[in-house]
């Protein structure tokens, strides 16, 4: 077997945006011509079905990321791919410390960062086991042969809260916007408040967490209710959702906000959406909003660490509110929903974060 030139490394395929910009990009490097490894702890998940044909897929034994580092390691001496890029914070631990206890290998290790790691462990700390991760990143992350940042926020968390070079980090927005966008928001959600169109619709999507921040929109949402006869519709699975159902019972809401739960195929809802609302209380990017907007979908998100503000480029595209502030989150939705932003200049917004845009830049970063 001839030795790959780039091997992508993390969990498994089920769900998430690392995952879905995997999928991209193993299909980008397949149509330039690279040999590509996709390499899992659990070969499974959704995304899978996105794979060419053409990529190998290899899936441990091991039932957690933490214990596949012995078959990780025996991948690497097996297969030596020229670079291992990999994404999510346990698939980067394990893969820098197979670079440490692997010194002969002359494979390459960029690790992708997703997340404001800073914020993650913030709102994690109570919890024992994370207490020792900020050392941890401090005394591996530094190791990787380059680390890629989704966001200048991002990057800029993990030099101020970890101490990370500058040089050793690049930014590169997430490549989420593909062709098949468009071919694939065509069709009507089978939905009935979309049956025909008669109905006013704000649209959300995302896992029902605290990271998201539902309740927010929700509560801004009851206010929009007060002026506009509108709906709301809320994409995505969560343990807060039981929490969700009793705000919207609380704000008499039953007839008008509706959770479909997650869907396969959420273009098409944002497509025929009146507005997208991205409520969260910090993201890494927020690949949702270049998605609706190259749907052309005029939206309101919060001005969360961090992307949000570099997607609408400070608000050019679309405002930016404060996070957890259901007043002001409502008046931008009701401004937008008056005076939608145009789609055409939306679109054109949108294919700044295209895969042909992103793709020429990891494969800069990872076949130096």
């Amino acid at each position: 077997m001839s030795q790959p030139d780039i091997a992508l490394f993390l969990p498994s395929m089920e769900g998430g945006g690392a995952r879905k910009i995997f999928a991209n990009l193993s299909n980008y490097f397949s149509e330039q011509g690279y040999k590509i490894d996709l390499v899992l702890v659990n070969d499974t998940g959704s995304f899978l079905d996105e794979i060419p044909q053409k990529v190998s897929i290899f899936g441990f034994t091991a039932s957690r990321m933490l214990t596949c580092l012995p078959e990780l390691i025996a991948y690497l001496k097996k297969r030596r791919p020229k670079t291992l890029i990999s994404t999510m914070f346990d698939a980067n631990i394990i893969s820098l410390l197979a670079k440490r206890l692997s010194p002969s290998l002359t494979t390459r290790f960029v690790i992708r960062v997703p997340t404001v790691l800073s914020e993650d462990l913030e709102r994690s700390k109570a919890q024992e086991k994370y207490r020792i991760i900020p050392s941890i990143i401090k005394h591996l992350y530094p190791t990787a042969d380059h680390i890629i940042a989704i966001s200048n926020g991002v990057a800029k968390d993990l030099h101020d809260s970890f101490g990370i070079t500058h040089s050793q980090i690049t930014v590169v927005h997430n490549p989420i916007v593909t062709a098949d966008i468009h071919d694939l928001a065509n069709p009507v959600p089978e939905h009935e408040w979309f049956q025909g169109k008669n109905n006013e619709i704000i649209l959300g999507v995302g896992r029902l967490t605290e990271q998201k921040d539902f309740a927010t929109l929700i509560k801004a949402f009851s206010s929009v209710r007060r002026q506009r006869d509108t709906h709301l519709v809320i994409l995505g699975e969560g343990h807060l959702k039981d929490d969700l159902i009793s705000l919207r019972k609380k704000l008499q809401l039953e007839d008008y906000v509706d959770f479909l739960g997650f869907v396969d195929n959420p273009y098409k809802y944002m497509r025929y959406s009146d507005l997208f609302v991205l409520s969260s209380a910090w993201e890494g990017f927020g690949n949702v909003l270049p998605e609706a907007m190259a749907c052309g979908t005029p939206v309101v998100s919060t001005d969360c660490p961090s992307g949000p503000s570099e997607i609408l480029d400070q608000g050019t595209f679309g405002p930016l509110v404060p996070v957890g502030d259901a007043e002001q989150l409502a008046a931008e939705i009701l401004n937008q929903l008056q005076s939608p932003t145009d789609s055409q200049k939306l679109r054109n917004r949108a294919n700044e974060f295209s895969l042909e845009s992103g793709g020429p830049r990891y494969t800069e970063l990872l076949m130096k």
